[in-house]
């Protein structure tokens, strides 16, 4: 189980589970009981940040721009509610075929 404690990346090992973890409320509990065993390495910890901080360049790169044609009242329906728009185009590119 992964889990982020003060800002730092912690992984709970085996041996100190006692089977599986039920809720998020026993994990915290043991990363805050056990936190410089379960914290992870500086090497862990630093990759990780290495890749946070390569994002906000990134974005523009990884934009895509792509065209498609809906008829009105879907566009009119994706203008008011723009948080619509990644929901829309995951079922416009969907292999899957809703009926």
């Amino acid at each position: 189980m992964l889990r982020l404690y003060r800002g730092k990346l912690h992984l709970i090992p085996l041996q100190l589970r006692k089977g599986d973890i039920e809720d998020v409320h026993e994990g915290v509990d043991l990363i805050r009981k056990f936190s410089s065993q379960t914290k992870c390495s500086k090497e862990i910890q630093s990759a990780i940040q290495q890749r946070i901080n390569e994002f906000p360049a990134k974005i523009k790169e990884m934009k895509q721009k792509s065209q498609c044609y809906v008829p009105v009242g879907v566009a009119g329906l994706l203008q008011a509610d723009p948080s619509l728009v990644s929901s829309a185009v995951r079922v416009f590119t969907s292999e899957i075929q809703l009926i």
